[in-house]
């Protein structure tokens, strides 16, 4: 059993497995998560756009980058520093300097408001 309120557009704004406001209505279906993270009940689920999807794809890319980039940073401090690059560290660092530029990071610049 579970117990849903509403938004003033009338989707769910809340969902437990138990009544957790005065306001709580008892659901007669499953309520879930869709893929754009609002809650459903589960046969009114909407099916993402083929836009929505690319949208999707292009947000788990950008994560798995900044994942790789995380990663390299966390390496290159255990590492340790001083001294110059050797061909394998200045080949990781263009490395790093591509991913974080396909992040849009733009070093201490300040961004425009």
């Amino acid at each position: 059993m579970a117990f849903y309120t509403t938004n003033d557009d009338g989707s769910i704004a809340a969902a437990a497995g138990f009544k957790f406001s005065d306001d709580c209505l008892e659901a007669d279906r499953e309520i879930v998560r869709g893929y754009d993270g609002k809650m459903y009940f589960a046969d009114e689920v909407p099916e993402p756009t083929p836009e929505e999807i690319a949208a999707q794809e292009e947000a788990a890319a950008a994560a798995e980058k900044q994942q790789q980039a995380k990663e390299f940073l966390l390496k290159l401090m255990e590492e340790g520093g001083g001294g110059p690059l050797s061909e394998k560290q200045q080949e990781e660092r263009d490395f790093l300097q591509g991913l974080m530029e396909g992040l849009g990071y733009r070093g201490n610049e300040e961004e425009e408001p």
